[in-house]
């Protein structure tokens, strides 16, 4: 799945374990539940989601685009 952060818009992804992330452009803050890191991301970079429940994403800065899918 591809999508494009605007601004303070904010991606929900439900029961996020072992999706991974990948920013194409911009920088990316991500946050999981149960977990008290809070991760930035420039483009090229990729993070795996390593919890159960509920992740979400935002734009860091006026847009990002993230490519999310299953982690190898």
């Amino acid at each position: 799945m591809d999508a494009m952060l605007v601004g303070s818009e904010v991606l929900r992804l439900e029961d996020a374990r072992d999706l991974q992330v990948r920013v194409e452009s911009g920088t990316v803050w991500i946050t999981q539940e149960r977990d008290t890191r809070d991760v930035m991301l420039r483009a090229g970079e990729s993070f795996r989601f390593d919890r159960k429940g509920t992740a979400l994403m935002s734009a860091c800065g006026r847009i990002a685009h993230v490519r999310v899918s299953l982690a190898r």
